[in-house]
């Protein structure tokens, strides 16, 4: 599909949503009521999992791989907005400023948290909302942790103050389902797991309402926005799973169980028609260049090559492995048929983390890339010819 003009494309709204997880990935519950029922019915909509880079923790390294498109395999273990200069680097951000696009970024917790209050800018954010820019927030009985539903009013008030001559992109970090749960009463809990979870069924009712309430304020905003007259696509994902996954997986963590656990759901909807599909699994790092290739978004040199990789490679871990389009785990030693190609994404996001200079060269190099590639199939095509003709 031709790409199109930004002025031509959608605003985008793009959500992190705290420990919003999938249970049934990893357990056969049961509940008294759905927990996810407008999300699950939900038409018009790309959906699926992004394999994020922990379990049951780990907020800012999702937050990076999101942001960035670079996977932390490359630097396992570092809290990244704390360690990383985050200025100048390749982002979602600073692709979109280079369109024309005016940014904004939200989260309802303390701007130090994890260096936001320097790494948003950073990367390009002209606009940052902290904890005291929030307006009326709300909390569901005595949890500590505002509200999807009162985080998205203000980041709507936000949205409609953004100028109005440019295309739009808002991020928000919500915190609603932070751990830990059993903060409070029984008779608080809308969603009752009908399973025997013993010591953890007040925190799986706890969370299981945090989930529910979740998918009604995600079910509300997409109807605020239906009545938008702009063109708004918005993307949310979940950052990692709840700690307590481990302690109520069903089986051992062979056979792709590992990923799941750091399996969170995403969907991406919009006010206008796009064609359902569900994406399968896929790394946290990909979600924003399969956002921009299917809104038919220009994408710059790096996003194209993940792009590409995708189709072959669609899950690349930060835990030593990765998946092909079949889902068979393989490990980075390895050397197969698609070693050449995930050598060659590190090669550029390590070029990506110069940061001086690196437009160019990540240009250049996706550029040959390209050629030999083209080379590649051409000499297949030609020699599978003469072998039919002989």
């Amino acid at each position: 599909v031709e790409e199109k003009s930004r002025e031509e494309t959608p605003d985008i709204i793009l959500i992190l949503n705290e420990s919003f997880y999938d249970l049934r990935q990893i357990t056969d519950i049961e509940t008294n009521i759905p927990y996810m029922e407008h999300i699950d019915e939900m038409e018009n909509t790309i959906r699926g999992y992004t394999v994020a880079p922990e379990v049951g923790g780990g907020t800012n390294s999702s937050e990076y791989e999101l942001l960035t498109s670079n996977s932390l395999q490359m630097m396992q273990g570092i809290t990244p907005f704390n360690v990383l200069k985050m200025k100048g680097a390749n982002s979602i951000v600073f692709h979109l400023k280079q369109l024309g696009d005016t940014t904004a970024a939200a989260h309802s917790e303390k701007a130090s948290n994890y260096s936001r209050v320097d790494a948003y800018p950073d990367m390009g954010f002209e606009n940052t909302y902290f904890d005291t820019d929030f307006a009326d927030k709300e909390y569901y009985a005595t949890r500590g942790f505002a509200t999807d539903e009162s985080l998205y009013k203000n980041m709507i008030s936000w949205y409609e103050d953004m100028e109005e001559d440019k295309p739009r992109f808002m991020y928000l970090l919500t915190i609603q389902n932070h751990g830990g749960w059993e903060q409070t009463k029984e008779d608080s809990y809308i969603v009752k797991a009908m399973n025997d979870y013993g010591d953890l069924q007040g925190q799986i009712n706890e969370y299981l309402t945090g989930i529910y309430m979740t998918d009604n304020a995600f079910s509300e905003l997409t109807e605020y926005f239906e009545n938008v007259e702009r063109e708004v696509v918005i993307c949310m994902a979940g950052d990692h799973s709840p700690s307590f996954v481990w302690d109520i997986a069903n089986g051992n963590y062979e056979n792709g169980m590992l990923m799941r656990l750091r399996s969170t759901p995403f969907i991406i909807w919009a006010n206008y028609d796009i064609e359902d599909e569900n994406a399968g699994y896929i790394g946290m790092n990909y979600l924003i260049p399969l956002l921009l290739d299917k809104m038919n978004i220009e994408v710059s040199p790096y996003y194209q090559y993940m792009i590409d990789l995708h189709k072959k490679v669609p899950v690349l871990t930060d835990y030593n492995v990765y998946m092909d389009f079949v889902y068979n785990e393989h490990t980075y030693d390895e050397i197969n048929e698609y070693t050449e190609m995930i050598n060659n994404y590190f090669y550029l996001e390590y070029h990506n983390l110069q940061k001086e200079g690196n437009s160019l060269f990540v240009r250049l190099f996706c550029f040959l890339v390209s050629i030999c590639s083209y080379s590649i199939a051409m000499s297949t095509c030609i020699s599978t010819t003469m072998d039919m003709q002989a």
